[in-house]
């Protein structure tokens, strides 16, 4: 098992995809966190990050990660959204 959890430089990086292709056993399961620039959040937070001077982790889209998993030979186990609009990230729950 791979988890990627809160790291978006890794995630997003051009390595990541092969590398934990290559590390991975068959049935293996990679478990990680992407932020969706097609989100509310993420389209709000894509487009005032320059204004803000923070990194912009709603860069890309989920859409095109997806695509790039199932290209890359990866089955989607499951997938869940988080952290919906108007709802903060923290919860107590």
């Amino acid at each position: 098992m791979i988890l990627c959890i809160e790291v978006p430089p890794v995630i997003k990086s051009n390595w990541f995809l092969p590398e934990i292709s290559r590390v991975l056993k068959p049935g293996g399961v990679m478990i990680g966190i992407w932020w969706n620039k097609f989100s509310i959040r993420g389209l709000i937070a894509h487009y005032t990050a320059k204004y803000r001077k923070e990194f912009d982790y709603y860069e890309k889209s989920y859409f095109g990660y997806r695509k790039k998993l199932k290209n890359s030979g990866f089955d989607i186990v499951h997938e869940i959204g988080y952290c919906w609009f108007p709802f903060a990230r923290n919860s107590n729950n």
